[in-house]
């Protein structure tokens, strides 16, 4: 039971970072490009959001990871989504083959990387403290 409740919370948690990735990307770049979407860019999003649920199961791979093992698993979890990114960009014409137009999609896409984390960040952040608050309400009775 413990295992299933572990796999299915990880499964959650994929499920969330990819929902928040694809809602950042569409409201950076509707709201600050004025991007157009056509169905090739929407399914490139969505595309993006669904492989940074995928490779957000790689820092679940080991349990109880020491501090450097966690940052070699949370940057090699960026550098795949760096490179699926840019993949899809050159594929789809989001980026051009320019020093700028490769400038700009790598500052979006750190803007859109530490903001998940910063939302993620807050949620869980706010989530410890409601813990702590009914475990010293239970204390206290």
């Amino acid at each position: 039971m413990k295992n299933s409740e572990n796999r299915s919370e990880i499964i959650s948690l994929m499920v969330n970072i990819c929902t928040r990735v694809i809602s950042l990307i569409f409201l950076v770049e509707t709201v600050i490009a004025h991007s157009d979407w056509d169905a090739k860019s929407v399914a490139g999003v969505l595309l993006i959001g669904i492989i940074s649920g995928l490779a957000y199961g790689l820092l679940f791979i080991k349990r109880d990871m020491s501090r450097k093992q966690t940052f070699f698993s949370f940057l090699i979890y960026a550098l795949i989504l760096n490179a699926v990114l840019f993949f899809i960009g050159l594929n789809l014409g989001w980026i051009k083959k320019e020093v700028a137009s490769f400038a700009k999609m790598e500052a979006i896409f750190l803007f859109v990387f530490f903001g998940v984390y910063f939302i993620t960040y807050l949620i869980d952040f706010s989530e410890a403290k409601k813990i702590n608050r009914k475990l010293k309400d239970r204390k206290a009775k």
